[in-house]
């Protein structure tokens, strides 16, 4: 069930408030005083008084000033007492509701003051305790709409409460609608409460975006190589309209097991960029809070370069909901798992149990799947590895948000042991069409972020190069707005990361390669190819050499990174044998030869072709495959002449 005190309800039932450390919640609803008979359909600041409440049928604990009274609630309210107690004990100052009773009209908890919403329509969504209640909704004093709130959710155990939501059209290519604004949405409650209001305050439209995974979406800014540049950048007050939030993140109260109308907890409620979020930290720390305060570095880089690409005027929305150590598994939606299920031995979550149906007592028909999964017994925290525990706790509840793009960095935890990477290809189909798209639009822009070199000593030599193979496979069968953005470069086996060189430092530059694909498909800021790193288009063997194509200009110039076996040769123990000069292998005998360890025998004829000196070429038949990179860590030296984005692994039919 709900836990509502870890509940932070967009700042509209308990909210919670961070100095130096320490937590403090409030009451942060507001309601109309019960005298005021005003019923026109304008809105003033003016129209009430607006006082602190308290959701009960009596005068409350809180007196006007909303500081707690002094009379003796330890009879009915005992239990809030006891609270209190045990909490001052511990050195926090904690003002609670009343425990009984469902709360008051509320936003989402997945919304909240400081957010972006989406320039281009948006959606804002929440909940009232009252069916039917008729919801008014005002966007900057201006009233936009009224809504009614008429789908049963469960919100508890034993109560319910009842979805309202609006749609806020496309708004004019003015900078000047950007923000910020107020959302007011005032409902009619009953006749005892009359009405009551929630609020949103400097809200900005522009572009949102979701960014989602496992450990290494989920390192924080302070953690990453370039950490003190970012702080500064903060500090310049220059990035302002930048905002983001961090869903439930390291809490394993966010696997459900059924569909979650709310986010368990929120880490990082909506905010602008605080200098507290992006203080260096060190990254082997590894006692469950290594990076529990702060923004994924991927996204805030990617946004932050999507924010100066646009001259810094347009605001832009960050969504982090990740998750460390998870699988595919854990972010598959039910049909995900059951479509994947001749696969079993390779994903290692536990199936929650059959869901009971609940019956619908407000005759709303309604044939949406999301709305179906969502109407069963409220969800309760499950174990950690849950079948679709991390879709249900920490997807579900985005499900009205409209994204401009969805970035995607997992697959660690899904490398097989034994090389064999067919679940992992139908998993990651679903987790693209399934779990973002079906969700959130069937053509949202998707990017996922390719696996980055690192030692792995529990799988077969050729595992992760399989993977990674996988990952460029699913997004090239895809047909709209799909890429996956390359870090074959950025191995980082000096990382003193937990778990050490599988969480590479090197963030600045995915965020970058992530920027390039979402200005392309968002923007259209791009030519005809898409920029995100060079692929070979044709290859052609002669008597003693092998001719590859590539789709752009070439350059042997690496970037400011270090390659990954320059950094490997400083601590070898590191390397495992696997890291290695990218070398050039044929399949020839039914098996894998290599026949270039380095780039000793290749030459560049032109910008975009090379050539490979292989004396015994004229022995392989046309249609012989060749391939580039195969290893764990491979070392790069060929990238792209004006993206400066690495050569990855290939592998190329060639003829003659």
């Amino acid at each position: 069930m709900y836990n509502n005190d870890k509940y932070d309800e967009s700042k509209q039932f308990l909210t919670t408030k961070e100095e130096n450390g320490v937590h403090e919640r409030e009451i942060a609803l507001i309601e109309i005083n019960k005298n005021n008979n005003n019923t026109n359909n304008t809105h003033s600041n003016n129209d009430a008084e607006v006082t602190p409440v308290r959701n009960t049928d009596d005068e409350g604990i809180l007196g006007p000033d909303g500081k707690l009274k002094n009379d003796d609630c330890c009879g009915r309210c005992h239990v809030v007492c006891i609270a209190i107690f045990f909490t001052l004990l511990l050195g926090l100052t904690i003002v609670f509701a009343s425990a009984a009773g469902p709360p008051k009209l509320h936003f989402s908890n997945a919304l909240g003051s400081s957010m972006v919403l989406s320039r281009n329509g948006s959606v804002i969504w929440g909940y009232s305790p009252n069916k039917q209640d008729k919801i008014d909704i005002y966007l900057s004093d201006k009233l936009i709409g009224t809504v009614i709130a008429d789908y049963a959710v469960p919100y508890s155990w034993k109560d319910d409460v009842y979805e309202w939501q609006f749609a806020i059209p496309a708004l004019k290519p003015d900078e000047s609608v950007f923000g910020p604004h107020t959302i007011i949405v005032e409902g009619r409650g009953n006749e005892d409460e009359g009405k009551v209001q929630a609020k949103l305050e400097d809200i900005y439209f522009g572009e949102t975006f979701l960014c989602s995974g496992q450990s290494n979406m989920e390192f924080t800014v302070g953690s990453q190589l370039n950490a003190t540049e970012e702080l500064k950048k903060v500090q310049s007050g220059q990035y302002d309209l930048v905002r983001f939030m961090v869903a439930g993140a390291l809490n394993t109260g966010s696997f459900m097991d059924h569909p979650t109308p709310e986010f368990a907890s929120v880490v990082i409620s909506w905010t602008k960029p605080l200098e507290k979020y992006f203080i260096t930290k060190d990254c082997k720390l590894n006692d469950g809070t290594k990076w529990n305060n702060g923004i994924s570095a991927v996204c805030w880089d990617f946004g932050r370069r999507l924010y100066e690409e646009n001259g810094k005027k347009l605001p832009i929305g960050l969504v982090d909901s990740s998750y460390g150590g998870t699988s595919m598994s854990y972010w598959s939606t039910p049909e995900s798992i059951q479509t994947c299920s001749d696969f079993t031995g390779y994903y290692t979550c536990t199936s929650p149990s059959s869901p009971k149906e609940k019956s619908d007592d407000n005759n709303n028909d309604n044939n949406d799947e999301q709305e179906k999964r969502m109407n069963t017994p409220p969800a309760s925290p499950a174990p950690f590895g849950t079948c679709s525990g991390l879709y249900n706790g920490m997807i579900f509840p985005l499900r009205h948000m409209i994204f401009s793009g969805i970035a995607w960095y997992q697959g660690e935890n899904d490398v097989p042991q034994d090389g064999n990477t067919d679940y992992f290809k139908c998993a990651f189909k679903e987790i693209i069409k399934t779990t973002f798209r079906n969700t959130f639009g069937t053509n949202m822009p998707f990017v996922a972020v390719q696996l980055a070199p690192y030692n792995n000593y529990e799988h077969v030599a050729d595992a992760l190069p399989n993977t990674r193979a996988v990952q460029q496979d699913v997004v090239d069968e895809e047909t709209v707005s799909t890429a996956l953005a390359t870090t074959i470069d950025l191995g980082d086996s000096n990382s003193d990361c937990a778990s050490g060189d599988i969480h590479p430092r090197h963030k600045e530059e995915v965020g970058e390669r992530l920027s390039r694909f979402f200005m392309y498909y968002i923007f259209k800021a791009s030519a005809t190819v898409l920029p995100l790193a060079p692929v070979p288009s044709n290859c052609v063997l002669t008597e003693d050499d092998i001719t590859i194509v590539f789709n752009m200009d070439l350059s042997s110039d690496s970037p400011t990174v270090p390659t990954a076996c320059h950094d490997a040769t400083t601590k070898p123990e590191r390397a495992g044998g696997r890291c290695v000069p990218s070398g050039y292998e044929v399949f020839y005998n039914n098996k894998w030869e290599m026949i270039s360890k380095d780039d000793s025998t290749v030459t560049k004829i032109s910008d975009q072709t090379i050539r490979l000196s292989v004396p015994n070429s004229k022995l392989w038949p046309s249609g012989t495959s060749i391939r580039y990179a195969w290893t764990d860590f491979p070392a790069i030296s060929l990238y792209s002449k004006h993206l400066k984005t690495p050569l990855s692994q290939f592998v190329v039919v060639c003829k003659r």
